[in-house]
């Protein structure tokens, strides 16, 4: 049985013409601040508390400005490369982000459990603050689907994550309150 399967495709140069972001409908006010939003939905320790605010939201989509990773010689002691390849925290942020939608929008939080595509226009997110913009949609009763851009502060795509699909189950809301993830604070 095949729990996970990938096909990773690196290059030497980064394409000539990057697309553009694509917008998405996030017109109404998050009813939660962020202190709130993990307090309340969320199960991330400091470390991973990434998301830094909520520009919006409807039916449609969510918007947040999050955080990404610093090096790797700040996540471990002895790291085995000085750079990200892609960005974890950020890309965490986006699976973050679709949980406060999920309760939102659905009436229940979520986990990941598929990605088609995560295709990354820059070298390295470089610890900067990014813009998610998720393009969402439900997909039943127990299944949301999203394509995500990571968005730098000048407006350019830097990396997109498409066909992202995630369980919704109202139960995880209980798990989320009873488990905190611990990490480096």
């Amino acid at each position: 049985m095949i729990n996970a399967r990938a096909d990773v495709l690196l290059v030497d140069a980064l394409p000539a013409k990057t697309p553009l972001p694509e917008k998405t409908d996030a017109r109404m006010v998050y009813p939660d601040s962020i202190n709130e939003a993990y307090a309340s939905h969320l199960f991330h320790g400091e470390f991973f508390k990434a998301l830094t605010a909520v520009e919006g939201w409807s039916e449609h989509g969510i918007i947040a400005v999050s955080r990404s990773s610093q090096p790797p010689a700040a996540w471990f002691a002895s790291p085995m490369f000085n750079s990200w390849c892609s960005d974890p925290l950020a890309i965490d942020a986006a699976y973050q982000l679709l949980i406060l939608w999920t309760t939102q929008a659905c009436g229940a939080p979520s986990l990941p459990g598929f990605a088609r595509r995560y295709r990354q226009y820059v070298s390295s997110f470089d610890g900067r603050d990014v813009v998610i913009v998720a393009r969402t949609r439900r997909l039943g009763s127990m299944q949301a689907a999203a394509d995500i851009d990571f968005v730098d502060a000048q407006g350019r795509l830097i990396a997109r994550l498409d066909g992202y699909e995630c369980t919704l189950n109202e139960n995880l809301s209980n798990a989320f309150k009873l488990r905190k993830v611990i990490g480096a604070e």
